[in-house]
C-alpha cells in the first residue's frame, strides 16, 4: 500500500466515526467532530542519489463534549491502527471555554 493509499485509507476510515470530518480547519463545527492534517515529511530513506521512501506525518483531533458517555476516541484509534499508521496519543485537552474534550493522535505513514 502506498503512502498516499495510507492517508486516503485514514481520511475515509474517520468519515465512519462521524460524518464530521475536515481537512487542517472546522469552522464553527459541531461537537463531535475530527479535524485531520498532514504536515511534514519524516525521516527519508535515500539511496542512488534520490529518495526511495519519504513517511509524511500529520495529526488527527478529536473535540467532544466533555463527558461524553460513549466517546469516540477508541473508534479513532481503530481507524488509525486499520490506516497502518504508526501513532501516538500527543494530548488530552478538557477545554474549559468550549466544554469540549479535545484528543490529538500524531501520526506517519511510509
Amino acid at each position: 500500500m502506498s503512502t498516499a493509499d495510507r492517508i486516503n485509507k485514514l481520511k475515509d476510515g474517520l468519515l465512519t466515526v462521524t460524518e464530521s470530518v475536515y481537512h487542517a480547519w472546522a469552522h464553527k463545527a459541531q461537537a463531535p467532530y475530527i479535524v485531520w492534517m498532514t504536515d511534514s515529511a519524516g525521516d527519508a530513506l535515500r539511496a542512488n542519489g534520490m529518495t526511495e521512501e519519504q513517511p509524511i506525518s500529520g495529526a488527527v483531533h478529536l473535540f467532544e463534549p466533555t463527558g461524553t458517555k460513549e466517546s469516540k476516541f477508541p473508534a479513532v484509534q481503530k481507524v488509525l491502527n486499520e490506516a497502518e499508521c504508526a501513532w501516538r496519543l500527543g494530548s488530552i485537552q478538557h477545554e474549559q471555554e468550549t466544554g469540549l474534550t479535545h484528543y490529538e493522535w500524531i501520526w506517519e505513514v511510509c
